[in-house]
């Protein structure tokens, strides 16, 4: 996981940095059972991981995965311990000065764990006891033990369905690239429980992946960029067995939703589908990614903050050369009885080009059209979230009347 190496001090102006503080100002008050663990883990992950290694946020983000109690909360969070060992390793000049409040942290996580029946594997909690012991070394101090007789066996779930985001804008392509990016992955993860072999599944998770990109990111003039490369500890757990294939898509779907630019992980994933013989969704997803790479003539030349290769020669052929062998794979004409997972990306398209002066009547019309497409292809609990926001929205305004029609339609779909 591509956790910061450094702290930044102007996190005050950033909204996600705001919205964790809100949640956390709960913490041991009266309004405690209140908080929200999931956005707090949500929070502070994407703080971790994209602006600052502040080490309160690191507490917090500690906090959440205690509360959440999850294997996969746990898994990065040992990502996070590994992280920071790793910068201690290579002398780091801000992690040196930050030993105390490391100690601290790793002092926490056990104080956590002994008085939580922790549901993770005892695997990982081996993981944690080598990883705090080599601290001990470096920090020169020694830490209470944990007991591996308090995990358990059973794990549950996922903790990525539990993270939503509240929609305030009347336009959807007004959301945050964080917010962009649950909006889509929501849908395509509630599709995936319904139906796993609908291919709209994949169309609705390369918009989260790629829907916010315009551009190649910034690079110096050797094309290396500031993007860090997933470790072999994500390749690890993406490359593990997972006790359902539904689990595992999901698994696959958030790391590259994270890491859009990693196109060998993504070449990991067609790997993955076509193990399980999942054909057609392996068709698309390749196509998709031909596209995408396709619109970047010098997405070969950019490189990971290490050096690597973000797109390497071989990786680039893998999808380019499906593409020349796939070609009519969404040669099929549209009709109103079937369209392919194409025709809805383009549909997608279509109504964000039909909304060219973002006024409320446009905006009501963009989510309309997408209720209707969601129903036609069987989404109704995505069109019923669209027209739940369309009720709210054509409330508060005097479209209600003028499209009396719409609106009670819209309310009919949400009794």
């Amino acid at each position: 996981m591509p956790f910061c190496d450094q702290s930044k001090n102007n996190l005050d102006e950033l909204q996600e940095f705001q919205l964790l503080e809100d949640e956390m100002s709960k913490y041991k008050t009266l309004n405690h059972e209140n908080i929200s663990w999931d956005k707090v883990y949500q929070y502070s992950q994407f703080i971790l991981m994209q602006h600052s290694l502040e080490f309160k946020t690191c507490n917090y983000f500690l906090l959440s995965c205690f509360n959440l109690n999850n294997q996969e909360c746990f898994e990065k969070l040992l990502f996070l311990f590994q992280h920071l060992k790793k910068l201690m390793d290579e002398n780091n000049d801000y992690i040196l000065t930050q030993k105390r409040k490391i100690q601290n942290l790793i002092q926490n996580f056990i104080q956590e764990y002994n008085k939580t029946e922790v549901l993770i594997s005892p695997e990982i909690t081996k993981q944690f006891i080598a990883l705090f012991s080599e601290f001990e070394a470096l920090l020169s101090c020694n830490f209470a033990k944990i007991e591996i007789a308090q995990t358990s066996t059973q794990l549950p779930k996922s903790p990525v369905t539990q993270v939503s985001v509240n929609i305030k804008s009347d336009n959807i392509n007004s959301l945050n690239e964080r917010e962009y990016k649950i909006f889509y992955q929501k849908l395509a993860f509630e599709l995936l429980e319904e139906d796993e072999n609908n291919l709209n599944i994949y169309a609705l998770f390369t918009q989260a992946m790629w829907g916010k990109i315009k551009c190649l990111p910034e690079c110096n003039n050797e094309k290396i960029t500031k993007i860090r490369k997933p470790d072999a500890d994500i390749i690890r757990i993406l490359l593990s067995d997972k006790k359902n294939d539904i689990e595992h898509i999901k698994c696959f779907m958030q790391e590259l939703i994270l890491n859009p630019f990693w196109i060998e992980g993504i070449q990991l994933f067609c790997h993955f589908l076509e193990k399980k013989k999942k054909n057609k969704q392996l068709d698309i997803l390749m196509i998709l990614t031909s596209n995408f790479i396709s619109k970047f003539e010098t997405i070969e030349l950019l490189r990971f903050q290490n050096g690597d290769f973000i797109c390497k020669e071989e990786v680039y052929k893998y999808f380019i050369k499906a593409k020349e062998h796939k070609k009519s794979l969404f040669s099929i004409k549209k009709t109103n009885k079937e369209q392919t997972s194409q025709d809805f990306e383009q549909m997608l398209m279509n109504i964000d080009k039909e909304n060219f002066n973002n006024s409320i009547m446009n905006n009501i019309n963009s989510l309309l059209e997408m209720a209707k497409i969601f129903e036609s292809k069987g989404m109704k609990k995505n069109s019923k979230i669209l027209n739940i926001y369309l009720v709210e929205l054509m409330e508060k305004t005097l479209l209600k009347d003028y499209l009396a029609e719409e609106y009670e339609n819209a309310k009919n779909k949400i009794k």
